[in-house]
């Protein structure tokens, strides 16, 4: 039986609240190692690429919370007007570490956002609307 994979997750959690607090640039190897609570040969096992690595699954874990957010509003509201109404204040509050505003990927983290959302709806549409038909 494979071993559970204990202290991915958590560098996951850490890297995705620090890459949004204070941006990936600006965010150590050994700060989240620190926070996580995970030993650093655990961060090479599971990244063996470093930190371009963590900021991959970083992305992809932030996607499948908003993907998990915008399930549950579906669920609760009447339509997508609505539902992007109520998500609106969820992403415009966030911090917008300079990964946003990076020359070279900034533009590319908010398309992907952005696209993410869109494909989640038009997806899941009538799944996510059937009762409201």
């Amino acid at each position: 039986m494979p071993a559970v994979p204990k202290h991915r997750q958590p560098i996951i959690n850490t890297a995705v609240t620090l890459f949004r607090r204070q941006g990936y640039s600006r965010t150590g190897l050994n700060e989240i190692v620190e926070m996580s609570g995970a030993p650093k040969g655990s961060l090479y096992h599971y990244f063996p690429l470093g930190k371009s690595s963590i900021g991959v699954a970083a992305v992809k874990e932030a996607g499948c919370r908003v993907a998990a957010t915008l399930t549950k509003l579906a669920e609760e509201c009447r339509s997508t007007g609505e539902l992007l109404r109520r998500h609106a204040p969820n992403f415009m509050d966030q911090p917008r570490p300079e990964l946003f505003h990076h020359p070279k990927i900034g533009l590319l983290v908010v398309l992907a956002l952005n696209i993410l959302i869109v494909w989640y709806l038009l997806a899941n549409r009538k799944r996510l609307f059937r009762h409201h038909d």
